[in-house]
């Protein structure tokens, strides 16, 4: 029984651990990207924004901390088009977002929370339908003929 009781709760523990990860990463990557990143100006194309650093012109698609599905690099000569500001990891240039807005816009976060919604899930089904505790097999229970009496 006791085996059962801590699989239930590592089940638990590991669910709310990917809840942890999936919805505090954004939120926390946001406040850090706030307190140390580079405002930097650039420029929005059709599908990317464009800016410089140290003479080196970058790319990337990456529009808050929840979108999971984002490019970047190096960019080739192309026309520019809107002004605006991006934040830029002073590190690592091609790190960069668009906006950061991730604690009042999250319209891009089904893609972030989708994990977390499933481990939570999958918990509870495992806690009320897979976790029974197993019964004891069907001979090992019957007391043996030990009275001496007389056999088939």
């Amino acid at each position: 029984m006791k085996r059962w009781m801590r699989f239930k709760v590592l089940i638990w523990v590991v669910a709310i651990v990917v809840v942890v990860w999936c919805v505090g990463g954004p939120l926390l990557n946001n406040e850090i990207a706030r307190r140390t990143w580079k405002e930097t100006p650039c420029k929005i194309g059709t599908i990317s924004y464009r800016f410089m650093v140290n003479g080196q012109l970058y790319w990337a698609t990456r529009r808050n901390f929840w979108d999971v599905n984002y490019h970047h690099g190096t960019y080739p000569f192309a026309p520019l088009e809107t002004d605006t500001t991006c934040w830029i990891n002073p590190a690592d240039p091609e790190d960069a977002v668009l906006r950061l807005d991730t604690l009042t816009n999250w319209s891009l976060a089904w893609d972030q929370l989708r994990p977390p919604v499933l481990a939570l899930g999958g918990a509870f089904l495992l806690t009320i339908f897979g976790l029974k505790k197993p019964k004891a097999a069907a001979g090992a229970s019957r007391p043996s003929n030990q009275s001496g009496g007389k056999g088939p």
